[in-house]
């Protein structure tokens, strides 16, 4: 225990709150019985109930597993696996390009033979349409954005605002190549109107006139694979006409079908777009790294290439004469001018087992279809349903177009949840909750800003400055700034998903965010003794921790506390999350006199680290959105004593500023120097550990497996009531020692946790107490130290 007095700056009560009653528990959603019961009352003609019986056989690897991410990826079915590998074991299938040999000549027919099982599944005519293999649909992308002749007074990029970043891309390529102003972003109303106007023309567009030799260049998605909206695909065909009709600069179309494919069906004959683009495995689930490029072979001539590979050429001529010009004849099949080096055909070869299957199995495209959308559907109707019981706040904003201008809605959900206030929840935290409860869904903009930024109501000012002063990225844990989501949710459907998924998730959402009442506000006293129990400090980021019974407090937070980190090859650091092991990275002892630290792995010998040892090899440290500078700490010895305990190939960095800071120094110039993720302290209490406690499930509780050291605190008090550090925000704490010197210490935020708190000390990894913290809203409060 620590003689500590806390004397707080602040204070508005005269005495210390109760600690509040445990939370009552936790109401169950609606039976499932009676869930289902509704759900087939309207949707048993669309539901392929099949698929729950399927599940076992095709799809063990998602036992006990919510899979709501179709839109990321198709899982992968058993035969589809089972059945490519009895192929390549039945016969030597090799490299195509090994002319005249047995084996690479079944290999080239088996190749063909997929060539045509793709178009016909795109209904598309071999005369009229050659399949380009590539390594997905960004890769197809990239092709014809490079392919294009963007020089001179050619014509222009537009693109669909929903656009994919790898549709989006493209414009880099315009813009080197053609300059500013020729990537133009375009609405699907603008396209609507372009369309409807005479002659094609937009206001200021009269000076267009039709020239043979550019053309412009539209790409659009089917399906936008943010929020499912699908796009009318006559677009293609009306903007083929005002090509062959109008005297505008006509315009080829490329058509990224990748999100659409996945749960839909394709007709190029009545949609013939010039370029269409997918990735095979949102559609099979396997293989992945391969897609296609479909061109109309009328058009193959007008994309350019200069890099040219093994096997897309006739002839060629290599000479080391200055005056005799090297030669090359490029082959003159469409495909195999544009498939640089061999094909992945062992891959390729597999796309046949999963045609079979989408027809034999799951009874086709058409059928998959139906059935995720309707599961869509009911999960929509339900989700806009749901509100607070408190104040009857909605808890789902959820972002769609409306079904109108021959738009349509795929089987996917974009959207955010809100609290009891209408105050937006974290996406990340809602993804971190789920991951523990074996739900998979996405958090971000999903590879799509033009949709995140519709639907959040965010400029492109506001995007850069977020990024630039708050470090948000696609898919990082900041996503909330000033107030406002700069991410959404998204759960998508598709051939596998089953009525459990939905009932699974609808618990989730009551369970975890409509079932618990308000946690009350604690009180706080003008004055309070409050005891410090214990401290901890983390040397070593992410492994376990030492707590001595006192320790220096510097500006960046308790001293060595996160000093040095083990990191991978690319200099991020190694975490508890995805090296449970390294809650076995003991430290046995710290000589601050001698300057060493000796750390011991599991059984592993204790290993001597030097704190303060000079390093020529300097570099940078990738910490959440930051970069610290760190120094190579560990030597050949030390390094391979971490990786070899791991089993992952690591080396020891000391943050560049170990020592104490320049008071001069601001306190955020300091920690972002230490290897910390957000603030360099966290403080939290015993009550409000207790309360957490009494919460969690019989067995685990019994099981003694989760304890205080579980928190990864700092500091842990007692003398203050459950949730009493909440009152702590915005203040400043004056802490004063036995020997009467004084710091001072901002509440600067509360602190969101993560999924770390459910690694025990021995490593081990359940769903506790990250589950129960989600209903009971224990928090940690994060401490700024200020000079």
């Amino acid at each position: 225990m620590y003689p500590f007095e806390w004397l707080f700056s602040s204070f508005t009560s005269s005495e210390q709150s109760e600690a509040p009653e445990p939370t009552p528990p936790t109401p169950q959603p609606p039976a499932q019985s009676l869930l289902r019961t509704s759900f087939l009352a309207t949707h048993s003609a669309s539901y392929n109930s099949t698929i729950e019986h399927l599940l076992p056989t095709e799809y063990p690897h998602l036992h006990s597993h919510t899979y709501l991410d179709h839109a990321g990826a198709t899982p992968y079915p058993s035969s589809i696996l089972t059945q490519h590998t009895r192929d390549l074991l039945s016969f030597p299938f090799s490299n195509p390009h090994s002319a005249g040999s047995p084996s690479a000549s079944a290999t080239q027919e088996r190749i063909t033979a997929v060539r045509g099982q793709v178009l016909r599944y795109l209904n598309a005519d071999p005369e009229e349409y050659a399949v380009v293999f590539t390594k997905g649909a960004t890769d197809a992308a990239r092709i014809v954005g490079e392919g294009v002749d963007w020089g001179g007074a050619g014509g222009e990029f537009w693109y669909l605002r929903e656009s994919h970043t790898s549709v989006v891309g493209i414009r880099s390529v315009v813009e080197d190549r053609g300059g500013q102003g020729r990537a133009r972003v375009i609405t699907a109303e603008s396209i609507d109107a372009f369309l409807n106007a005479p002659n094609g023309l937009s206001e200021g567009d009269e000076h267009r006139r039709l020239d043979t030799t550019q053309y412009n260049l539209l790409a659009f998605p089917a399906q936008c694979n943010a929020t499912g909206t699908r796009y009318p695909l006559n677009w293609v065909t009306k903007f083929r006409r005002r090509r062959h009709n109008t005297n505008t600069l006509p315009f080829l179309t490329l058509l990224d079908a990748a999100s659409y494919l996945s749960t839909s069906s394709l007709d190029l004959t009545a949609h013939p777009a010039d370029f269409t683009i997918l990735s095979f495995y949102k559609i099979f689930g396997f293989p992945t790294g391969l897609g296609a490029l479909i061109i109309r072979r009328s058009v193959a001539h007008l994309l350019n290439k200069s890099y040219f590979g093994g096997g897309t050429v006739s002839a060629i001529s290599v000479s080391d004469d200055p005056h005799s010009a090297s030669w090359h004849e490029p082959k003159q099949d469409v495909a195999a001018r544009f498939e640089d080096g061999t094909l992945p055909f062992l891959q390729i070869l597999a796309l046949a087992h999963g045609f079979t299957f989408i027809e034999s199995t799951l009874g086709g495209i058409t059928r998959i279809g139906t059935h995720a959308l309707c599961l869509r559907d009911f999960t929509r109707t339900h989700m806009s349903q749901l509100t607070h019981p408190h104040t009857t706040t909605p808890l789902c904003v959820i972002y769609e177009s409306p079904p109108t201008l021959g738009r349509s809605q795929g089987p996917i959900l974009c959207f955010n949840l809100l609290t009891p206030t209408g105050a937006p929840i974290s996406p990340t935290s809602v993804l971190r909750l789920a991951a523990v409860q074996g739900i998979h869904l996405r958090a971000g903009c999903f590879c799509n800003p033009g949709a995140c930024q519709q639907h959040l109501c965010l400029t492109p000012a506001d995007v850069r400055r977020n990024h630039e002063l708050h470090g948000v990225v696609c898919g990082g844990e900041y996503d909330i700034v000033d107030g406002t989501f700069t991410g959404c949710l998204r759960i998508s459907f598709g051939a596998c998903s089953s009525f459990g998924d939905v009932e699974n998730w609808i618990q989730f959402l009551t369970t975890y965010y409509l079932s618990t009442p308000p946690t009350p506000s604690p009180t706080t006293p003008p004055s309070l003794k409050i005891t410090i129990t214990s401290l901890h400090l983390y040397p070593i980021k992410s492994c376990a921790p030492f707590s001595p019974p006192s320790w220096p407090l510097t500006p960046t937070g308790l001293h060595l506390d996160r000093a040095f980190a083990l990191v991978d090859a690319h200099n991020t650091p190694l975490t508890l999350k995805r090296f449970p092991a390294m809650a076995n990275i003991r430290i046995l002892d710290i000589d601050l006199v001698k300057g060493v630290m000796t750390v011991n792995a599991g059984e592993e010998r204790g290993v001597e680290i030097a704190l303060c040892e000079s390093g020529e090899r300097t570099g940078e440290v990738g910490v959440c959105t930051r970069r610290v500078g760190g120094i190579m700490q560990g030597k050949g010895d030390v390094d391979g004593y971490f990786s070899t305990f791991l089993g992952v190939e690591c080396r020891l960095m000391r943050s560049s500023s170990i020592s104490p800071p320049q008071r001069s120094e601001s306190a955020t110039t300091q920690h972002q120097k230490s290897f910390a993720n957000t603030s360099p302290l966290l403080i939290t209490t015993r009550a409000s550990f207790d309360t957490l406690h009494a919460q969690l499930p019989a067995a685990v509780r019994a099981k003694g497996s989760v304890t205080p050291a579980a928190m990864r605190a700092n500091i842990i008090l007692s003398g203050v009531a459950a949730w009493g550090e909440d009152a702590f925000l915005n203040k400043t704490l004056h802490i004063t020692n036995p020997n009467q010197h004084k710091v001072e210490i901002g509440v600067t935020a509360h602190c969101t946790r993560c999924a770390i708190v459910n690694v025990d000390n021995e490593g081990a990894v359940g769903r506790e107490p990250y589950s129960t913290l989600g209903r009971c809203k224990e928090r940690g409060v994060d401490l700024r130290h200020l000079l």
